[in-house]
Parts: structure tokens; sequence; C-alpha cells
């Protein structure tokens, strides 16, 4: 069975603690949100978040694709630069940081202690990276995470730019890191997105990972219960 349950101090957000709300990074939240969905989506995802110290309730869908069983399509994504970035990639990694929040002051120590990120590259802009780690997989927003076996990979974050979307380049990043696991002579590659992350979903299933199990983490102040459910027919390791 996935063990989901091991508290991780590089998974823990600092919004995760009764009675701390990082402004600036709401706000930001606000306005990405508003550009990327409109005013319903912006105000409903602003809200979760503002109650996220008092008050979560967040199930994960979490997913598994078997690495060296994937037929790689046709190279795709053409129109880009992909490039597995190192640490010292400075003006790189601050626009992903700039992309997403959470991972502001994470990406260079994250590289360098063990996994890569690749990135789409548009005339040196970051049109999408798939930021992928080697030692263990968090579950975002939640303090929980899993110590990952020698051959086993977890992508830790795919984003894509709201201006580079529609034009397949999620499904080639995705693609193109399993192809660069391959080579590392990876099994398996595991992710997970929230079951109202329609697009998430969608794409982990147009690429071909199987479904394996659900997490539901809920939080009443300091009162916190984690429920694992295995999805039936699928085997679990």
């Amino acid at each position: 069975m996935l063990n989901w349950i091991n508290r991780s101090n590089r998974c823990q957000l600092s919004v995760e603690f009764p009675g701390f709300i990082n402004m600036p990074v709401l706000i930001k939240k606000l306005l990405r949100n508003f550009n990327d969905y409109g005013v319903y989506m912006a105000l409903r995802k602003s809200l979760l978040y503002f109650l996220r110290p008092v008050y979560t309730d967040i199930t994960y869908r979490i997913y598994r694709i078997d690495v060296g069983a994937v037929e790689l399509p046709p190279v795709q994504g053409n129109a880009f630069d992909f490039k597995v970035i190192t640490a010292n990639d400075d003006a790189i990694i601050r626009q992903i940081e700039g992309m997403e929040e959470w991972l502001r002051g994470r990406v260079s120590a994250m590289i360098a202690s063990s996994g890569i990120c690749l990135v789409a590259l548009d005339q040196g802009i970051v049109a999408g990276f798939n930021l992928v780690s080697f030692d263990e997989g968090c579950l975002l927003l939640v303090d929980f995470s899993r110590k990952l076996k020698k051959n086993e990979a977890w992508s830790q974050q795919i984003t894509v730019k709201r201006d580079y979307r529609g034009r397949g380049l999620a499904t080639a990043l995705r693609y193109r890191v399993i192809e660069e696991l391959q080579g590392r002579g990876f099994a398996r590659l595991y992710g997970g997105s929230q079951i109202s992350n329609e697009a998430g979903l969608g794409l982990a299933r147009k690429v071909g990972f199987r479904e394996i199990a659900d997490l539901r983490y809920r939080r009443f102040f300091f009162n916190k219960e984690v429920r694992y459910r295995r999805i039936k027919n699928e085997h679990v390791i």
C-alpha cells in the first residue's frame, strides 16, 4: 500500500498553520486566478485559501504510470525548445517560481537534492514546465508525503502558461519527461491532482496514467483527519 502519511517539512506550506495568512500570496493568487478562470473561480479559490488556516477539506486522486511500458508518440511541441535545467539556471527558475507561488525559493534546492525540471522555452520565455522529484512525492496543500523507492519518480508540478494552452504543450511535457525517465532507468511515475481539477486528471488519463487511490484530508483548526481509499480493480504497490 502507498504510504502517504509521512510528515515532510519540504512539502509544508506556511499557510497550513492556523492563524497565518500570507496576504501578498493571496493577492497574487486572486489576480492569477482572475486572469485564468474569471471572476467566479477567482473568488472561490481565494475564499478557500483564506479559510485554509481554519478549515480544509481536500481530496486528491493519486495516479501512476509504468514508464517502461509507454510507447512514445512522434515528437510533439517542435515550436518550443525543451530543456532539463540545472540548479544554476537562475533566470529560468525565477520565471518558474513566478508561475507557482508554492515553489518560491524551492526549485533550486529540489533540483539539486534529487529531481529534474523540464521546461518548454519560447525564445527564452518559460511556456511550461514539469518538475519531477526522485526523493519523495508531496501532495500539494497538505503536509503529507511518500518516500519514493529507487526506481520511482513523482510528478510534483506541471504548469503551462495561459497564453500557451490549447496547443498540446502539457501533453508534450508529459511524454518528454517519461522519455527522460526511461533513459534514466525509472520504472514508475506517480502524480496527484485534486478531484476538482478536471484538466489535470484529463491530462493524466490522456497520457495513460492509472488512477489508483483517493486521499481525503480534512482539518478543523488543529483537528486533522486523513482517509485513504484504494480505487477498485487497481493493484497498488
